[in-house]
């Protein structure tokens, strides 16, 4: 998942969880990206248009407040950031490469994201090259 700004537009992919696994499926997607119960306020419902017409889709929503938003970083800022990021769900530079990946797979080409995963693994090949003698 990725974030979006209001008023922004994009192409995505819409998971639909079926078969007998779709209940643990839903339970491990909740406790990944909301946590616990006071991030279950940031669960919506939206529709979304679709090739087969509209249809409903839960997404997950993360409006900063106003005094809290952070101020807009260059995209080396964000480069270098997720270059450095890790937690227990893998590295950002991972985690960018895997969306990139997979939109690609699925005919979807996002001209912000590969430029940011260009920079992402420039700034890593800078560390590795200096660290390695």
């Amino acid at each position: 998942m990725m974030g979006l700004r209001r008023g922004g537009i994009c192409a995505g992919i819409a998971q639909r969880f079926q078969g007998e696994d779709r209940h643990r499926l839903m339970i491990d997607l909740l406790k990944r990206e909301v946590g616990g119960p006071v991030g279950l306020s940031s669960l919506r419902q939206i529709t979304l248009a679709s090739n087969r017409g509209p249809i409903r889709a839960l997404c997950f929503y993360a409006e900063p407040d106003e005094a809290a938003a952070t101020p807009e970083r260059s995209e080396q800022e964000v480069a270098e950031i997720l270059s450095r990021a890790c937690g227990p769900a893998g590295s950002g530079a991972e985690y960018l490469f895997k969306t990139v990946s997979a939109l690609q797979a699925h005919g979807i080409c996002d001209p912000h994201l590969w430029r940011l995963q260009e920079l992402v693994a420039a700034a890593i090949s800078m560390k590795a090259a200096t660290q390695c003698p």
